[in-house]
């Protein structure tokens, strides 16, 4: 706990000690401040309300160190360095709440002291005894003196001695809850490098994965590019190819007609053949003509030779008739 913290606490300490002195049964500040803060203020809040029920002159007192405790006791309390605005504000309440305490305690009883806070300003009684009670603190003032004033070891409360006392205060607040603030934010950084550490190592593993996907892929690509280059050119061949094959095929089957049109042509001079014997003309063999001598032989001689051929033509021994389809 941070010296700042202490003379926080130490305002707590003076509402109880005023409670105490009212003969109030009350609460250690070690047990209170093991509560959580709400509750801490509500039990401090209980203790005033109790010890002013009779005596209502230190209630705009006992208030003014409640409120201050509020302002101040949560930005203190935590375990982070305070921000620039939260160093300032501590600052100025502290400092105006040193310099006011010490005004009630060089004032009378008689005399209320005018002072600022929440917006708003409270007239506060002061704490010293008149001139028949030998000018010495009453009871609050005596509390507030001993719990408060003294633990600061001030030598003077000028404004400037205040100031500076504040401002070393809140040096030493910063440094001591920097340290484990700072050393717990290192461990974390550290953690969190370890983390990144492992993360980047995956994420390198998984790119080198990624580039031999990726020329895999590429290789593939290209394998797939070559053999559709092979595939087109084959396919290109077997084009030419084929129409080849088609003008081929085209050309036969040209032949193919012309030759079936001669065959349909032969076989129809074939059958007119047949079916026309008597129009052919047989002549006699030139020896048989001068064998008989002259043309009286030959026309005496010619229905027997158209007999003779008729027979032959026939007979078994030479065949059977012209088949029609040869």
């Amino acid at each position: 706990m941070s010296r700042l913290q202490t003379i926080i606490n130490s305002l707590a300490q003076v509402i109880l000690d005023y409670g105490v002195s009212q003969r109030l049964k009350t609460e250690s500040l070690k047990v209170l401040l093991k509560k959580p803060h709400l509750e801490f203020i509500e039990a401090l809040q209980t203790v005033i309300n109790d010890g002013t029920k009779d005596y209502v002159k230190r209630l705009s007192l006992l208030n003014y160190l409640l409120f201050e405790i509020k302002q101040l006791k949560p930005l203190v309390d935590r375990d982070i360095p305070l921000r620039e605005e939260e160093r300032l504000l501590v600052q100025q309440h502290l400092q105006a709440l040193i310099v006011n305490i010490q005004l009630l305690l060089r004032t009378s009883q008689s005399t209320e002291v005018p002072i600022t806070y929440n917006k708003k300003e409270e007239r506060i009684p002061g704490f010293m005894r008149g001139i028949m009670e030998g000018y010495y603190p009453c009871n609050s003032g005596h509390i507030i003196e001993k719990a408060f004033l003294k633990p600061l070891q001030l030598s003077d409360y000028e404004p400037a001695t205040v100031s500076s006392f504040v401002e070393e205060l809140l040096k030493e607040h910063q440094q001591e809850i920097a340290i484990p603030f700072l050393s717990k934010e290192n461990a974390l950084l550290t953690s969190r490098i370890v983390d990144l550490q492992e993360t980047n190592a995956s994420l390198v593993k998984e790119k080198l994965s990624l580039e031999s996907q990726k020329q895999e892929g590429i290789n593939s690509i290209e394998a797939l590019t070559h053999e559709n280059e092979q595939l087109r050119k084959t396919a290109k061949t077997l084009e030419g190819e084929n129409k080849e094959i088609l003008l081929t095929q085209e050309a036969i089957l040209k032949e193919k007609a012309e030759l079936e049109k001669e065959v349909g042509v032969l076989k129809k001079e074939i059958q007119a053949l047949r079916l026309k014997p008597a129009q052919v003309r047989t002549y006699p063999h030139p020896l048989a003509y001068s064998f008989f001598g002259g043309m009286n032989g030959l026309t005496s001689l010619m229905p027997s030779i158209l007999d003779e051929e008729s027979k032959k033509s026939t007979s078994p021994s030479f065949g059977s008739p012209l088949d029609p389809d040869e």
